[in-house]
């Protein structure tokens, strides 16, 4: 019976001697104790109508949740790792990496920034309605999603989150924790035990051809077509009687806003013909009309990012259940992603986000991320402006109103849309500092596009329609740059706004339109405000090594002026050295050489641990100097661990000088 059950269900099951795999068994205990308890007690029941009603009953929700189980307990990473690394993936399943978020009660509020940009532009009319948002209101304490859904006050329930906050997962989780795919219930779902999930993805009912289905109608078609065997007069009585939670998921997956209001309504209908059956709707919180679900009394909650607690756990998930067999490669790779998720801002702001940390551990299996994070960001970049949309959620690109417009439109492949999104990004990397901080106007986002497909032999006109239509998709559709109201657009993440800006301008000088002074002119002026730093540093790595010596060697004369210019230059400086694999003064030039070491000892004293650690990694370049090799020694006091640790590695390599590093070392021994 298991050998059939899981050759049926794809899973490998029994040893060479045709016994029960031990692991299987312990994976599969409480779903095979509960088919035999209910064996039993359909032997003991009489033969009656009711009784054969009834075990005909179990018999379909039993085959129906077997195949929810299968058809939801596995990650889609052919989409999220590594291009051309499709079905090299690990199999990992949703139950062993799943991280139920906290919640809040959804209350809109306007982003700050975002007021202060639009009353910049004189574009924050309401002045009531802005003085009201500007109240403080009582903060709730955000409070475990499961939770709040298995309340009673979760009957009804909208969750809202951004892009890639993980509803979608949350809604299959649910499905498969209810379906028995997990060892068992979590204790937060202990109220929906029992209940049957039926899963609706409104991206397939908005369809025309679906359109003209009741609610009903489409779960019936839907499940018929992925061969989900609940008959349509069983789901009707499981609805009546409470039996069920229904999973709406996708709202903002429908693109129309008319369709989309009239998928509320009818949603809306559904609950109040089935008043005792629990309804749970996901969405963005783009394109979201609240009204229709408050007045059928559904609660909203907002997904909050993973805390750094939940994303460090998941990391230890994630390659646990990638490497079962190799524990030992696995805890290298987690202490790997740990440290970047620690160490390097950029990359622990990411985390949070549910989409980009299983985009960051996908493709941390085969990099280094705190060193290649550029390439973390290309690839991350790629699976969100192509591969998302069209690959995990098989969504179908709009429909351009016109033949030329559609040809304008295709000539923009993915390398042409990243060199577009470096243009945009450059533009409101410029506006930081200003009052309109880095959001830009819908108005100037069209500016870009036009120009950009004029530049590329489109026609003015048609450049012109192109540019709104696809300015228009993005507004509805999109994971790097999204609409936030008052015609106002900004990147999801600033991170990816600084390193599509770090793009722009490497590909400004690898196209020779600078030259090299040129070049290092602005990027001293730039480093003089702090919030240009990340784009310094991304590009750092990429730079020709005499580029980066020219940048270098201004920086340090700069910190070498006087006062009132010298601002952050040193710590920069040590930052950027960081950044490149190797880069050094000329031979020629000893002086340069006598104030690189003389930099990176005062840097060595720096107040920030992480430029003590850059700056002591560098000094074990000059360890056959005096000085530099003193600042190592004085490295194994420093309070930081890190950096005690990067000065015993360099005095490792000073073999110039043996008869002072190995005594030197029996300190911190």
């Amino acid at each position: 019976m298991v050998a059939v059950w899981s050759a049926w269900a794809g899973e490998a099951s029994l040893r060479a001697d045709g016994t029960i795999a031990p692991a299987w068994r312990k994976a599969h205990k409480g779903q095979w104790d509960r088919l035999l308890r209910e064996a039993h007690e359909e032997r003991e029941e009489p033969v009656t109508a009711a009784g054969a009603d009834a075990a005909e009953k179990r018999a379909h929700i039993g085959l129906y949740l077997e195949r929810v189980r299968n058809r939801h307990r596995r990650l889609n990473l052919d989409v999220l790792g590594p291009s051309g690394m499709a079905g090299e993936q690990a199999m990992i399943e949703v139950r062993q990496v799943f991280m139920p978020q906290l919640a809040k009660p959804y209350v809109p509020r306007m982003r700050e920034e975002l007021r202060q940009a639009l009353r910049t532009r004189g574009e924050l009319v309401d002045e009531l309605e802005a003085r009201a948002a500007e109240l403080p209101q009582r903060e709730e304490q955000p409070r475990p999603v499961l939770a709040a859904l298995a309340e009673e006050s979760g009957r009804r329930a909208v969750v809202l989150g951004d892009p890639g906050a993980g509803k979608s997962t949350l809604a299959k989780y649910l499905a498969l924790a209810l379906a028995g795919g997990l060892e068992a219930v979590p204790e937060e779902l202990g109220p929906l035990e029992g209940l049957v999930p039926v899963l609706v993805e409104l991206r397939e009912y908005a369809v025309p051809e679906a359109w003209g289905d009741t609610v009903e109608d489409f779960i019936e078609r839907a499940h018929t077509q992925a061969y989900l065997p609940l008959p349509r007069e069983l789901l009707t009585r499981l609805l009546q009687d409470g039996e069920a939670v229904v999973l709406f998921d996708g709202l903002d997956e429908v693109f129309d806003p008319g369709r989309r209001a009239g998928m509320a309504r009818r949603i809306t209908a559904f609950a109040a013909k089935y008043p005792q059956c629990r309804l749970i709707v996901t969405s963005r919180e783009y394109g979201y009309q609240s009204h229709e679900f408050v007045n059928a009394d559904f609660c909203q909650l907002m997904l909050e990012d993973l805390t750094r607690e939940q994303v460090e756990e998941f990391v230890r998930r994630w390659y646990r259940a990638a490497y079962p067999d190799d524990p030992q490669l696995a805890e290298r790779r987690i202490d790997r992603m740990l440290g970047a998720v620690r160490d390097v801002g950029s990359v622990g702001e990411l985390a949070g986000n549910p989409l980009l940390l299983t985009i960051l551990a996908a493709i941390g299996q085969s990099r280094t991320i705190p060193r290649e994070r550029r390439e973390m960001y290309a690839h991350a970049i790629e699976v969100l402006i192509e591969r998302w949309d069209r690959d995990a959620k098989l969504l179908d690109p709009p429909t351009p109103c016109t033949t030329d417009v559609a040809h304008a439109l295709e000539g923009l492949t993915v390398s042409r849309r990243l060199k577009l999104l470096e243009r945009v990004a450059r533009r409101m990397q410029e506006g930081v500092g200003s009052p309109a901080g880095t959001f830009i106007h819908h108005d100037d986002l069209i500016d870009i596009v036009r120009n950009f497909l004029v530049e590329s032999n489109v026609g003015a006109s048609v450049a012109m329609a192109a540019a709104k239509e696809l300015v228009d998709h993005l507004r509805t559709r999109n994971f790097l740059l999204a609409h936030y109201g008052g015609g106002l657009y900004g990147f999801v993440h600033r991170t990816f706004m600084e390193y599509l800006a770090a793009l722009d301008l490497l590909r400004r000088r690898e196209e020779e339109e600078w030259e090299r002074e040129e070049l290092v002119a602005l990027l001293a002026e730039r480093a003089k405000e702090p919030a240009w730093h990340e784009v310094l540093l991304l590009m750092a790595g990429r730079l020709r090594q005499k580029d980066v010596a020219a940048f270098l060697g201004r920086l340090l004369e700069l910190y070498w002026a006087p006062e009132a210019v010298r601002g952050p230059m040193l710590p920069l400086a040590v930052r950027v050295l960081a950044e490149v694999e190797e880069v050094g003064p000329p031979r020629e030039d000893r002086q340069r050489a006598v104030l690189s070491v003389g930099a990176l000892l005062v840097a060595a004293t720096d107040e920030d641990a992480d430029v003590r650690e850059s700056a002591t990694i560098r000094l074990g370049w000059h360890s056959a100097d005096e000085e530099a090799f003193d600042g190592l020694l004085r490295g194994l006091e420093d309070e930081s661990p890190d950096v005690r640790i990067q000065a015993i590695a360099s005095l490792r390599k000073a073999i110039t000088r043996p008869e002072s590093a190995r005594p030197a070392l029996h300190t911190p021994l």
